[in-house]
C-alpha cells in the first residue's frame, strides 16, 4: 500500500491498450516523429512528484523516451517505478 499525503501519482503503460502481431507488442503511445508506437518503451512507468499535472506528463514522456526512460526520469529528480 502507498499512502500519499501530498503531491501526485500517475502511471502510463501499455497494459490495456496494446496489440501483438507476429510476437511483437505495439503500444498505444506513438512516437510523434514516426507516427508508430515507441520502440523499447517500458511496459509501465509510475511517477510520484509534487503536482498531478507534472506526474502525468512525466510518466507519458518517459514512455516516449523508450530505452532511455529511466535516464530521463533520473534527470527529472522524481520518484519513479519502471516495469520492463
Amino acid at each position: 500500500m502507498l499512502q500519499i499525503q501530498s503531491g501526485g501519482l500517475a502511471t502510463s503503460g501499455d497494459t490495456n491498450r496494446v496489440i501483438e502481431h507476429n510476437g511483437q507488442r505495439y503500444g498505444h503511445i506513438l512516437n510523434p516523429k514516426t507516427g508508430y508506437p515507441v520502440e523499447f518503451a517500458p511496459r509501465s512507468v509510475t511517477v510520484a512528484a509534487q503536482f498531478c499535472v507534472q506526474v502525468s506528463m512525466l510518466a507519458t514522456l518517459a514512455m516516449l523516451h523508450g530505452k532511455q526512460a529511466e535516464s530521463f526520469l533520473n534527470e527529472q529528480n522524481v520518484h519513479y517505478w519502471c516495469i520492463r
